[in-house]
């Protein structure tokens, strides 16, 4: 099954699915949208997509794009989590252009890219994954953002693993400066100027990092990894898409 739904149309089939006329479904794409304009629509259709999800009998495969938070991964996990063969969860595209860099650097909710803890949750929850499509986080080739890649070694069944690396800066919190109006100016250009850096640091998406996470990948043990698409995120002015095969 594959489909584009609205809010108003995600009701109507999970009021459909409350009388079980989904029970031979056993795939399915889903792409959500909204018309209306909200600062924290992923927040708005989290809940809805979630008791959706939990009314459909469980998959063999889910395809995920666009919006989805905390309760719906939790539905995931749970209620398909043991029959997934196959599992993408693609973000939203309209975070993945470079005109969101400013409002993504600014905001005190990034979008939701999952961590290290939440794909060791995914390793314990989904044994039998062969794919998985996800987005990460980047964060400087820093020690969380590798334990996120080593936490993929924990599915043994992996053949094939997407990451949707979001090169944008995680929010920065620039205090206020009990200085002259200069110096709290000067801060400011400052907290700018380490943004930019961390930026082109995230967005150096080459080969060489390519192969380095599908090292980590395949280096963390048992799995079967046969080959690691890359794509980078917000934005891509200095990266590449990558595929890397054993």
């Amino acid at each position: 099954m594959d489909c584009q739904l609205s809010l108003t149309s995600l009701i109507t089939l999970t009021s459909l699915a409350d009388t079980n006329q989904f029970r031979s479904l056993r795939s399915l794409h889903l792409r959500i949208f909204s018309s209306v304009t909200l600062e924290n629509i992923g927040d708005a259709l989290d809940s809805p997509t979630s008791l959706f999800l939990q009314a459909l009998p469980p998959l063999n495969r889910l395809s995920l794009t666009n919006y989805f938070g905390v309760l719906t991964l939790s539905v995931i996990l749970a209620h398909h989590g043991p029959t997934l063969h196959s599992l993408h969860l693609a973000p939203n595209p309209k975070t993945t252009t470079t005109s969101s860099l400013i409002t993504f650097h600014r905001s005190t909710t990034p979008p939701f890219y999952h961590s290290a803890t939440i794909v060791a949750q995914i390793a314990t929850h989904c044994p039998r994954l062969e794919y998985l499509g996800l987005p990460v986080q980047r964060q400087q080739g820093g020690p969380q953002e590798v334990a996120a890649y080593r936490a993929l070694g924990k599915l043994r069944r992996l053949e094939r693993v997407e990451l949707f690396l979001n090169c944008g800066v995680l929010p920065v919190l620039v205090l206020g400066c009990a200085g002259s109006a200069a110096e709290e100016a000067q801060a400011e250009r400052e907290a700018e100027a380490e943004f930019l850096r961390k930026l082109m640091v995230n967005s150096a998406v080459d080969e060489v990092l390519a192969r380095a996470i599908f090292g980590e990948i395949a280096g963390a043990g048992g799995v079967l990894l046969e080959r690691l698409g890359v794509k980078p995120a917000v934005p891509a002015f200095l990266a590449s898409k990558w595929s890397i095969m054993r």
